[in-house]
């Protein structure tokens, strides 16, 4: 009797120490996972955060570069309506009934005055005050800070052609001893339009007056610097004008006028196609943000015990 209680009480303790052990170890084994748990869940935040940062300078990055898009979408649209739409712009000017001949072309004076200085910023342009001598505008096309030739402007919105635009032109051109003479104007001799060649000087309308400048003072700046005498100027310039006359010319920039309107519509074309490429992207960036959510809701429940 004595030895089978002793071996009752030796199992009992026994079986007390195997239990503490496996507790010991549940114990150790549930410390290790919540550890590791709380680690997987600060660095599954530190992700979150991560990513979260990552969207919110993809979609900065997206919304700023949707504005500059939409900035050259409306860019290139205000330029179409303008091309479209100058033509009746001038029509309307024209029939404003509060308005004299003489005020119309002062408007048409000052818009060329500000285009020819917008474009050509290194060489001196002025307005002739009226009442004196001379053509509205002189351009003073200017090389290494000299004067390499003279550009004479007149402004004529009319609706009729009057020959004496051109003579007048012609004259002031010869006593200011000007190289070059063009009249923008909007209206044309007969069977002549968009630009043409009358008493020595060149007729054009308002919208190629800043082409053909650009053309002439190149001449003019060549002929400087190769130093040709008044005779070769003269030579070359009937030859430029020959050509700003020709079929090839007029050819040519009706050519690049449609290029450009093509380049407008590409580009209208191509924001529309980056705006598809940032909508897809910011549907990707939701669903991606909604996967981490997730992702930090079984962290928690880990961590907080509710997990299965």
């Amino acid at each position: 009797r004595v030895k089978t209680e002793a071996f009752r009480i030796e199992t009992q303790n026994k079986a007390k120490a195997d239990a503490d052990a496996r507790l010991l170890t549940i114990t150790r084994e549930r410390d290790a996972a919540v550890a590791q748990a709380k680690n997987v869940q600060e660095k599954a935040q530190e992700q979150i955060k991560q990513a979260v940062a990552d969207a919110i300078t993809a979609a900065r990055e997206a919304i700023a570069r949707d504005n500059e898009k939409k900035d050259l979408a409306r860019a290139a649209d205000a330029a179409r309506e303008r091309q479209s739409f100058q033509k009746k712009i001038d029509d309307l000017q024209r029939m404003l009934a509060d308005k004299s001949a003489h005020e119309l072309g002062d408007d048409a004076e000052i818009d060329l005055f500000e285009a020819l200085r917008d474009v050509f910023t290194d060489d001196r342009i002025t307005r002739i005050k009226k009442g004196e001598p001379g053509a509205d505008i002189k351009h003073e096309v200017m090389y290494k800070g000299v004067i390499a030739g003279v550009i004479l402007f007149d402004s004529k919105n009319r609706k009729a052609w009057q020959s004496n635009f051109a003579t007048k032109l012609r004259k002031d051109q010869v006593d200011g001893k000007a190289e070059h003479a063009i009249l923008s104007t909007t209206a044309f001799p007969s069977g002549k339009k968009e630009f043409c060649l009358e008493s020595g000087v060149i007729l054009a309308r308002p919208g190629r007056i800043c082409d053909l400048a650009s053309l002439l003072r190149g001449e003019i700046i060549k002929a400087h610097v190769g130093g040709l005498a008044n005779q070769k100027r003269s030579e070359k310039r009937d030859a430029l004008y020959q050509y700003i006359a020709s079929d090839e010319y007029r050819q040519k920039t009706t050519e690049a006028s449609r290029l450009a309107n093509e380049l407008l519509n590409l580009d209208a074309a191509e924001v529309q196609d980056h705006r598809r490429t940032w909508e897809k992207r910011g549907r990707l960036i939701k669903q991606q943000q909604r996967a981490l959510d997730a992702i930090g809701v079984e962290v928690s429940a880990i961590v907080e015990g509710k997990s299965a």
